[in-house]
């Protein structure tokens, strides 16, 4: 398989709103360098075939500089983690880099989250991540599917909050490695599935980060996956994608809408 990769710079203000968009454009991984001056270099990887040049001129009006693009095979792909320091996801939980990976400043006291870097999306630094991970800790169900797992880190933070039955699904495959390596990391087992057709439960709590095209083409099977009186999570969704959103869930009951910067959050309960 080709991918295209992508080496640019920005500044370290708008790192997290085109990595967002990054991951609008279904990117497969994202490696970030440590600020220098202002500025951080990001490393995004795509398959060839979902590629669109158009991208670049987009990053660029964005204020991407020093633009770099080349095409690699999948075994010249390989994601080396960046270190990075601890980051609070919600309400006195962190996530912390593993033991083999330094930290410029020392692991505060609380409930910890051991997250390696790698292709996939959630090191908990970006808003919808941590958007989610409260109204996981805020719900407190007895069963959570997680759908768009990523790196893991949501099927993990609803094993903090003591769910007792969790589920993840990840169609991608460098992603579920990746996850499969967190949960271990975690002392966590937690089913991966390729594909939510494979899930046939119903749960108290469904949860999904991922971007709004996707939850529209999935509304069925997340609605599906709830049991009577249970919750959905819906996350990584723009502020100007509001109403979409809350017009494709008009038949569930909205409870609440939680905001971040430019991201926003819905929970929504099944009557």
């Amino acid at each position: 398989m080709l991918f295209t990769v992508l080496d640019f710079d920005v500044s370290e203000a708008n790192v997290d709103l085109i990595s967002g968009i990054l991951f609008t454009w279904d990117v497969q991984g994202i490696e970030e360098g440590n600020p220098v001056s202002g500025s951080v270099h990001l490393r995004a990887t795509f398959t060839s075939s979902s590629f669109s040049a158009s991208w670049i001129q987009e990053l660029e009006a964005l204020g991407a500089t020093n633009l770099k693009q080349e095409e690699v095979d999948s075994q010249d792909v390989r994601f080396k983690p960046k270190p990075f320091d601890p980051i609070e996801l919600y309400n006195g939980t962190f996530i912390i880099p593993p033991s083999d990976m330094e930290t410029s400043v020392p692991i505060p006291p609380g409930k910890h989250i051991t997250i390696r870097p790698g292709a996939a999306f959630g090191t908990g630094r970006h808003e919808s991540t941590q958007l989610a991970s409260k109204a996981i800790s805020k719900i407190k169900g007895a069963s959570l599917l997680d759908v768009g797992s990523g790196s893991g880190v949501l099927a993990i933070v609803a094993s903090l909050c003591a769910y007792s039955k969790i589920v993840a699904v990840e169609i991608d495959e460098m992603s579920r490695v990746n996850a499969e390596e967190n949960f271990e990391l975690n002392g966590v087992k937690i089913p991966l599935y390729d594909n939510i057709s494979k899930v046939n439960d119903q749960f108290d709590v469904v949860v999904a980060n991922i971007i709004t095209p996707v939850h529209l083409e999935l509304k069925d099977e997340l609605i599906k996956g709830l049991k009577p009186n249970g919750h959905l999570i819906l996350s990584g969704i723009v502020i100007g994608e509001k109403e979409i959103i809350e017009q494709a869930f008009k038949q569930l009951t909205l409870v609440e809408m939680n905001q971040k910067n430019e991201w926003i959050s819905f929970i929504f309960l099944k009557s």
